[in-house]
């Protein structure tokens, strides 16, 4: 099969999002085979005036039923975390794949970057072998309060949300890094830095590798907002459910690196993210809505991060870390946190 014959399912998790629907046409539009480009999306409604079913547009309607995409809502009271719609989102898919691509449903397309992708991934595959996931940290762009989609990219580089080339552009993505707030005298992880190893995005640096004219990077951890990986090992790598937010890609990072996944970063394709909130509507901003009120969101944020604390303390192996205790201290030593949670 060619490489403009093989399909990508693009998963979005999404929760009042102003720019869902632009994501999707910039995706599409930006596409060098839009044909091949496919859509699961789980969308969580908390007030009806923000549902597309119930209140979108007749174009919304005709773009969300297309044959290419499948679109679910859910009613709920209160946001329902990063982690459970992630998983719902890659579970909605209806037929095979040959790649996954996740990203957050507020992002701009790079022009032909589904050809660059795949063309990434194959060199990254013919460099180290089968098991590898590309991933970078997005660049962020900011709104036009009197115009939202007069979108502008490091304060006054006017972009277009359809028609993006970062060919013109000197500034690339970020490298994603692990980042703690602080050790000891003895550079040690301490009991008081419990749960606050994250990703981050970090800048490019110069250890970087030549392969087939390409240059690019290995590195030991994921941004969430921006995976891509073969279809066949999506069931593999679900996002657990009761994450709200805390260790989606610190953990996620933990369960590839312990089962031999090698995390790679590519220069181009660009893609942007949005960096500033929109307007706030009704005191409600996209995630963090009704989360003050919510019993199940204070109940998960604890669960997550005793889940966190078990599994980078070898209290847990399975699933949703890292299989034995080996793999757990050789991925620790190559995310660079190796006393990390220790006792």
């Amino acid at each position: 099969m060619s490489n403009k014959e093989k399909t990508i399912l693009i998963t979005i998790a999404s929760c009042k999002e102003y720019y869902l629907l632009h994501t999707i046409k910039s995706a599409m539009s930006s596409a060098k085979y839009p044909n091949r480009i496919y859509f699961t999306i789980f969308n969580t409604v908390l007030d009806e005036k923000d549902s597309y079913l119930y209140n979108g547009s007749e174009e919304d309607l005709l773009l969300l039923k297309s044959k290419n995409i499948v679109y679910v809502e859910t009613f709920s009271p209160h946001v329902l975390g990063i982690g459970f719609c992630r998983m719902n989102a890659a579970l909605l898919y209806d037929r095979e794949h040959d790649f996954v691509f996740q990203i957050d449903a507020h992002t701009i397309f790079d022009k032909d970057w589904d050809e660059k992708l795949i063309n990434n991934y194959d060199i990254a595959e013919e460099y180290a072998g089968e098991k590898i996931i590309l991933s970078n940290m997005m660049h962020g762009f900011d709104y036009d309060i009197n115009n939202r989609e007069s979108l502008y990219w490091q304060g006054n580089k006017k972009i277009s949300f359809y028609n993006f080339d970062s060919d013109i552009e000197e500034t690339t993505t970020f490298m994603p890094s692990i980042r703690t707030n602080g050790r000891d005298g003895n550079n040690q992880l301490t009991e008081s830095l419990v749960g606050v190893a994250w990703v981050d995005g970090g800048q490019w640096n110069d250890d970087k590798i030549s392969f087939k004219d390409v240059d690019f990077h290995e590195g030991n951890s994921v941004c969430a907002a921006m995976m891509f990986y073969p279809f066949k090992y999506l069931l593999e790598f679900l996002h657990y459910p009761k994450d709200p937010f805390f260790g989606d890609q610190i953990n996620f990072s933990l369960r590839l690196v312990s089962r031999g996944f090698r995390i790679f970063h590519f220069y181009k394709p660009v893609f942007i993210s949005l960096s500033k909130p929109q307007p706030e509507v009704d005191g409600e901003y996209q995630w963090k809505a009704a989360t003050k009120a919510s019993d199940y969101i204070t109940y998960i944020r604890d669960h997550a991060m005793q889940h966190h604390k078990e599994i980078f303390s070898g209290k847990y192996f399975g699933y949703w870390g890292a299989p034995n205790e080996y793999a757990l201290k050789r991925s620790k030593k190559i995310m660079g946190i190796e006393n990390y949670l220790e006792e």
